[in-house]
């Protein structure tokens, strides 16, 4: 999935630790009760196949980052988006990532039920079948 494939392309990228007991944990699907820092995508749909071989797809990912310490969740958001929206394409496991957009910016939902802030943006994936 591509939620899966960008989680491990950042954990790559010392954005975390792929589902990781400590620091920022980078999960897919689910946000782990612990650590307390976590960053967690999400696959949201999206319109799929754009042409009619069914080689490039149009896919949206959510990115969810839970810290502590407001700015400090804030900077990790800043920093995922760095790595996703880059003018470079990479492999995942199954398709190649052609281009990652953001399509809504860094939006807080407030905090969960043990006080830690919860922030999420959305990202617009062009990826091709390998």
């Amino acid at each position: 999935s591509p939620a899966h494939d960008l989680s491990k392309y950042l954990a790559v990228n010392g954005v975390g630790t792929f589902a990781g007991q400590t620091g920022w944990a980078v999960n897919v699907s689910r946000e782990p009760e612990a650590p307390d820092t976590a960053i967690t995508l999400y696959d949201t749909g999206g319109p799929g196949p754009i042409d009619d071989d069914q080689d490039f797809f149009t896919s949206t990912i959510q990115v969810r980052v839970r810290g502590l310490d407001y700015a400090a969740a804030y900077a990790k958001h800043e920093e995922i988006r760095t790595w996703l929206v880059v003018p470079t394409t990479f492999n995942g496991e199954t398709t190649r990532f052609c281009g990652v957009s953001m399509v809504s910016d860094i939006l807080s939902l407030g905090r969960d039920d043990n006080d830690r802030h919860l922030l999420t943006a959305n990202y617009q994936v062009l990826r091709q079948a390998l």
